[in-house]
């Protein structure tokens, strides 16, 4: 939410945009079939249920982004 307190000419917008571009590009990878995250992202046999709690922030985080035109449609809504 950092973002929405930032004007576009700010300088550390860049660096916010893409941390935040990173971090849900690498979140991606690891979204499981059903659509949950693991509940460990990092130990996926150890912990091989979804979590719904992260999963909805995750979600909220991506629909923020798509929102704001951070992210590309075509890629992250499917």
């Amino acid at each position: 939410l950092v973002l929405d307190q930032l004007t576009e000419k700010h300088p550390e917008r860049p660096r916010y945009e893409a941390r935040l571009k990173t971090l849900l590009a690498s979140l991606a990878k690891l979204q499981q079939p059903t659509g949950l995250w693991p509940t460990s992202l990092l130990d996926k046999a150890g912990y091989p249920m979804g979590d719904t709690s992260a999963t909805t922030l995750f979600a909220y985080g991506y629909a923020w982004a798509l929102n704001r035109g951070l992210l590309d449609k075509a890629a992250y809504l499917p």
